[in-house]
């Protein structure tokens, strides 16, 4: 399987995350997507947030690395874009009567109360919001 590269965006105390109900599920998710051949982590991950929330990524750190569904994810912070979050045409062409989809901030206290997949993630959010707690204050 294709490792995956994930952008945990983060503006102030608020993150980016993809709001999705598709028939009887909600839930949410980092945009990210897979590393194409001969792509570096970071340059998937550049590509695939402005493919799918049209920013445009000036810098990132690695926090985790995590197996999800039979792959490797990679998870970066990104605290410095350009940009309006928007819904790249994939995404798009998600929305359907059964489909929702839409790019919404939620504060980094909020996102431990949703359903965030994957919830192994939520863990190194925490570890890494403890780390630079300044950063998240209100």
């Amino acid at each position: 399987m294709v490792d995956r590269a994930v952008g945990i965006v983060k503006n102030g105390n608020s993150v980016l995350l993809f709001h999705r109900r598709k028939k009887e599920r909600e839930y949410f998710y980092f945009p990210g997507g897979g590393v194409e051949k001969g792509e570096t982590l970071e340059q998937a991950l550049y590509r695939e947030i402005l493919e799918e929330v049209n920013l445009e990524v000036r810098g990132s750190q690695h926090i985790v690395s995590l197996r999800n569904r039979g792959r490797h994810e990679h998870y970066f912070i990104v605290d410095r874009f350009t940009g309006q979050p928007a819904l790249g045409p994939e995404q798009l062409e998600k929305i359907s009567q059964e489909s929702y989809i839409a790019v919404v901030w939620k504060s980094l206290q909020e996102i431990f109360q949703l359903n965030v997949y994957p919830p192994e993630i939520l863990p190194h959010i925490y570890q890494y919001a403890l780390s630079i707690a300044s950063t998240f204050d209100d």
